[in-house]
């Protein structure tokens, strides 16, 4: 799908017509848009993730190979479950003000997901660190983080990631006392970079 090469852009004239999600050409292929802010926001999203591999790198030179484990050891990586399930509620998206005016909604909207991506990703993440400090607790080996690493990349996946579905919910949020929030729009538009 391509992206709307014509319409309201905030800044613009955005006009009173919100684009809708049907605007998103996927998660991949919006990245080859780079002047967008949704492809920079999945650039970014993309790059966190990619920590898990560093993580695992300087675990596995870090430690012997054995994988034998204290049992208490895998509780560290084990509380991260609780933290990818407080993803699901933090940080609680308000309804935008009424009567803002359309080039000041997208702009709060557009904070506000980039609020929600962070908090959650990074609370996703916290379950492969608790399993790199887990790894170093005695017998040393890579399991607890191995566990850790897990939990966080379905969080990721699943809650993390700002996929269309993710977008909606939080766009959803946003317009629940009934102002538009023209999230898609200042997505979906092109940004001049200096």
């Amino acid at each position: 799908m391509a992206y709307p090469s014509e319409g309201p852009h905030p800044g613009d004239g955005l006009g009173s017509h919100p684009i809708s999600a049907e605007a998103d050409p996927g998660y991949f292929p919006s990245l080859t848009r780079r002047t967008t802010t949704l492809a920079s926001l999945r650039t970014f999203a993309l790059a966190l993730t990619g920590s898990l591999p560093l993580l695992a790198a300087a675990v596995f030179l870090s430690v012997e190979p054995a994988f034998t484990v204290a049992p208490a050891s895998l509780a560290l990586p084990a509380f991260g479950l609780a933290t990818v399930a407080a993803t699901l509620a933090v940080p609680p998206v308000p309804a935008l003000a009424p009567a803002l005016s359309p080039h000041v909604a997208a702009r709060t909207a557009v904070t506000w997901l980039r609020i929600v991506v962070l908090t959650r990703l990074t609370l996703c993440e916290t379950a492969a660190l608790l399993g790199v400090v887990a790894s170093f607790l005695q017998p040393r080996g890579p399991l607890p983080f191995l566990l850790g690493a897990l939990i966080s990349a379905a969080g990721m996946a699943a809650v993390g990631l700002p996929t269309r579905a993710m977008i909606e919910r939080v766009r959803v949020r946003l317009e629940s006392e009934g102002t538009p929030s023209f999230l898609w729009n200042e997505l979906l538009r092109e940004v001049k970079r200096a």
